[in-house]
């Protein structure tokens, strides 16, 4: 089995890593200012970016099968902050 990237999963993949730097870069921004609305608009607009390529990397099966049982244990995981929410 060819296990090669094709040029579009290259394009995803370097845009999901550009799109989580920035995310990155907003959330250390955040921690040191705080929820100024400049930041807020950059953090929802860097969020928007990854969801979007998410879906792109699932459509183009980037994303296998065992991602839903992944994202259960992270879900389970990280359930104390969904309780802190309520």
């Amino acid at each position: 089995m060819n296990k090669d990237l094709t040029g579009q999963e290259k394009e995803i993949l370097y845009i999901l890593w550009e799109e989580c730097a920035e995310l990155t870069q907003t959330c250390s921004k955040m921690l040191r200012e705080g929820k100024r609305s400049d930041l807020m608009a950059n953090f929802n607009e860097e969020i928007a970016g990854i969801k979007v390529m998410t879906v792109l990397a699932g459509s183009s099966r980037l994303i296998t099968e065992d991602h839903h049982r992944l994202y259960k244990k992270k879900i389970d995981y990280y359930s104390r902050l969904l309780e802190e929410l309520k």
